[in-house]
């Protein structure tokens, strides 16, 4: 579980840290409040595409996601 949510945390660091180092906040609006809200969003994003891509693994048959054929087939290559 750990390993799943790492990069899209990660993601959601360095874009709050880039926001924050641009400072483009809107009048009358908390300084640290957009980038917040803007990490937060990307963070949650790259966690929905992450289960949504491990479901859709799930539901499609071996042979379409196998990549140990194609790296046999590329050491016969060789």
């Amino acid at each position: 579980m750990v390993e799943r949510l790492t990069t899209p945390l990660f993601i959601g660091v360095v874009v709050m840290v880039l926001v924050a180092l641009a400072g483009q906040t809107p009048s009358g609006v908390r300084e640290w409040l957009v980038p917040v809200v803007f990490a937060v969003s990307c963070t949650a994003a790259g966690i929905v595409s992450q289960f949504v891509r491990e479901r859709r693994r799930a539901f499609l048959p071996r042979a379409l996601h196998d990549d140990t054929r194609h790296t046999r087939a590329r050491r016969d290559d060789a």
